[in-house]
Order: structure tokens, then C-alpha cells, then sequence
């Protein structure tokens, strides 16, 4: 299962990098121009939705060795699993404001407010996964 552990790796890097480019795009122009493939290609709203689903699957029920099943990296299946849903966030429609909010606008307001924070998490977390891809529960 070595392809899924990089295309792990590849999407929270992915991930990361598109959670970081606002504030760091000014710095980093690759950065703005992955946010803006990322806001203007359908396509790339749905492979990377697709991916998130498919990696949190995988990652869930057929973990790195020595992990054990249904189990296996935790702590990345759930990272995946919430840049999968900012993702469909996105994709959706931008955050409404009044009565009509769901539990959905709620989780991504609450993305979109600390996104430096969480790109930086899920740097972090692909870097140890990355470093040390057979600790168990990571």
C-alpha cells in the first residue's frame, strides 16, 4: 500500500498549501495560483474531493503496516477527512450568513477563520507521516 500512503502525503501537502495560500500567497506566488486553479477548474474540485474520500477509506480500513485495521493511521484519516469536507465546502457555495446555516457552513467558517493554523497543522502532520510512516496511530 506504498501508493496510497504518497498520494496521503501528496494530498495533505496539497492541502496545506492551498489552506496557506492567503495568507503567504503574496509571498509565494505558486500558492495563489493553486488557490485559483482550485476555485476556477471543476475538475479539480472533484478529483480532490474524490481523492479525500477514497484516501479516508483506505487509510481506515487498510492501514501501513504494522497498523492495526480500522484503526491504522488515525490521526491522517482524520486530517484527510477534514480537507475532504472544506474541500466540499468550497466547491458547494460560499458561507451563508443568517438562519439558513448548516452544521457544514458552521465547520468551514470555523476553517476559514483559523486557516494559518490548520495548513500549518497539516504540514506538520504530513511531515511526521511522512518521516515516520510506521508509527502506529499516526
Amino acid at each position: 500500500m506504498s501508493q496510497v500512503y504518497f498520494l496521503e502525503i501528496i494530498f495533505l501537502v496539497f492541502g496545506a498549501l492551498l489552506l496557506l495560500s492567503d495568507s503567504h500567497g503574496v509571498k509565494y506566488p505558486l500558492l495563489l495560483s493553486l488557490r485559483y486553479g482550485f476555485r476556477n477548474k471543476r475538475w479539480l474540485r472533484v478529483l480532490l474531493i474524490t481523492m479525500g474520500w477514497l484516501l479516508t477509506v483506505l487509510s481506515a480500513v487498510v492501514p501501513y503496516d504494522p497498523g492495526p485495521m480500522f484503526l491504522g493511521d488515525l490521526l491522517v484519516t482524520i486530517t484527510i477527512f477534514i480537507l475532504t469536507v472544506w474541500y466540499i465546502a468550497m466547491a458547494m457555495h460560499p458561507v451563508r450568513t443568517g438562519e439558513e446555516k448548516t452544521v457544514l457552513d458552521e465547520a468551514t467558517t470555523y476553517i476559514e477563520r483559523n486557516k494559518d493554523f490548520f495548513g500549518l497543522a497539516v504540514i506538520i502532520v504530513a511531515v511526521v507521516h511522512f518521516c515516520v510512516p510506521m508509527l502506529v496511530l499516526l
